[in-house]
C-alpha cells in the first residue's frame, strides 16, 4: 500500500501582511485617444 503524505498547503504570510499596512492610494490616469 501506499504511505500517506500530509500536504500542507499554506504558505507563510508576511507579518506585515498579517498586521495590516498603510498605503498611500494611487490613481492611474487613464489616456483615452480618440481616433474619430
Amino acid at each position: 500500500m501506499a504511505k500517506p503524505y500530509e500536504f500542507n498547503w499554506q504558505k507563510e504570510v508576511p507579518s506585515f501582511l498579517q498586521e495590516g499596512a498603510v498605503f498611500d492610494r494611487y490613481e492611474e490616469v487613464v489616456m483615452t485617444p480618440d481616433f474619430l
